[in-house]
């Protein structure tokens, strides 16, 4: 037996042994994450972060941050980009991670390095889905007058015809791709009801590998940024937090 090979059997003996003394629930949390790891890994030899779209600061991104220890956050969360300038080619991000505020969760004795911003993200997605309503109503519309004014088929060209259901079908899936997308928001949108809780403290830098949501221009939290208001509390907490000189340091 190689040397790979004891390692990697004593590393899964171990790890078989641990999750088999846990209970169902937490054991399912790390099989899954497991799978979704290994995902990862097969996914980085072709990744190329030029193929999702343009993270800006600020930009609300859903991402897996894997099965942590102790205190640290782990599994699926809402972020935001806090980087001042990351380039379409950068591999990473980084990102403060959210916590979405419970029904006991008293705001006003949150930790210190926590920071409540309120339903800012609600709200964002409750316009993105106004927005889609009202473009989705705009094509209901289109559909209904192209239907009843259909083409006479006596009359007109297979060209004709062809274009005429070429566009009905067009129209069709425009709609479809709209309820599809407003339904994936409301479904978004009932877990930031009570607001939002940025955990300052947990602040880490990522692969985009492990970004979730957004991919692509059409997912529901593309363009969904926080203002330039919330990024500058956010920004007074990290030099709190990380930045400030310690004026109780006694000078050497």
């Amino acid at each position: 037996m190689s040397k790979y090979e004891e390692l990697r059997d004593k590393g899964f003996l171990a790890l078989r042994t641990y999750m088999d003394s846990l209970d169902a629930k937490h054991g399912e949390k790390i099989a899954y994450w497991l799978n979704d790891y290994a995902r990862f890994l097969n996914k980085e030899t072709n990744f190329d972060p030029k193929d999702l779209i343009h993270y800006k600061r600020g930009s609300i991104v859903k991402v897996h941050l894997g099965y942590r220890v102790g205190s640290e956050e782990g599994g699926l969360h809402y972020g935001v980009v806090i980087d001042t300038q990351n380039d379409l080619s950068s591999p990473t991000a980084t990102i403060i991670p959210f916590t979405s505020v419970k029904p006991e969760k008293r705001i006003e004795k949150l930790h210190r390095s926590q920071v409540y911003i309120g339903n800012e993200i609600f709200e964002l997605l409750q316009a993105k889905i106004n927005k889609e309503i009202d473009e989705s109503n705009r094509t209901q519309n289109l559909l209904k007058k192209m239907l009843d004014e259909p083409i006479d088929p006596d009359n007109a060209s297979p060209e004709l015809q062809r274009a005429y259901i070429s566009a009905l079908a067009e129209q069709i899936k425009k709609l479809d791709n709209k309820i599809k997308l407003m339904g994936r928001m409301l479904r978004e949108i009932q877990k930031m009801k009570m607001g939002s809780i940025a955990l300052v403290g947990q602040i880490t830098t990522i692969s985009k590998i492990r970004i979730y949501d957004p991919i692509y221009p059409s997912d529901t939290l593309s363009n969904i940024r926080l203002s330039a208001k919330t990024m500058d509390k956010l920004d007074r907490k990290i030099v709190e937090l990380f930045t400030k000189p310690n004026t109780t340091t006694q000078k050497v």
